[in-house]
């Protein structure tokens, strides 16, 4: 502020970008929020039955590469420091997945997986009675500009879809579609932080 403040236009510009920032970010927390909400309460309310091995078995490994791929990068250029602070992948894992120092992060991925399917399934379940279970080539095209975005130029479309597979990206299309559909149905209440 203070470097602007000898010119109050470039001031008035700096607290306009500010502004605008703050009400975006505010705006994707408070939908994240719905978002995780809404999944939490189906997830815990719903029945699902014959979760089958090899999607939990998809989660848990894509998961577990994911948890393996960061712990190398920040190993790679946190230094000692790092390496002090996680000295293997079980101490960065629990950092990661947010479990207490004597907790069992396998046991929670385990969990984080099965919410995953169940997800999945109620997902389909809810597409099948509302009649909407494919994905538009104009819905599997946004799905791909997101990842594209996502990547800001380090992966080429044709990269994306090569490492991805078209079918992942139709599924985190479809997972839009009805995340959309839920929150254009779904009604919330907030209660007060204080």
């Amino acid at each position: 502020k203070d470097f602007y403040a000898s010119d109050a236009a470039y001031l008035s510009e700096f607290e306009g970008y500010v502004k605008t920032y703050l009400e975006s970010q505010k705006a994707e927390d408070l939908e994240y929020a719905k978002i995780n909400a809404l999944w939490n309460h189906l997830t815990e309310k719903a029945t699902c039955v014959n979760l089958t091995k090899p999607e939990l078995d998809y989660y848990y490994n894509a998961y577990l590469e994911e948890i393996k791929y960061y712990y190398d990068y920040y190993k790679s250029y946190g230094g000692t420091s790092f390496t002090e602070q996680y000295p293997d992948l079980d101490a960065f894992a629990k950092s990661y997945m947010g479990v207490e120092a004597d907790g069992d992060w396998k046991a929670e991925l385990n969990r984080l997986c099965e919410d995953m399917v169940k997800k999945d399934m109620i997902a389909h379940a809810i597409a099948e009675l509302e009649g909407f279970e494919t994905v538009t080539e104009e819905e599997f095209k946004a799905e791909l500009k997101y990842w594209v975005d996502s990547y800001q130029g380090y992966m080429t479309e044709e990269e994306i879809l090569a490492q991805m597979g078209e079918e992942v990206i139709r599924e985190g299309a479809f997972s839009e579609k009805v995340q959309k559909w839920l929150l254009e149905k779904a009604s919330f209440t907030f209660e007060s932080a204080e």
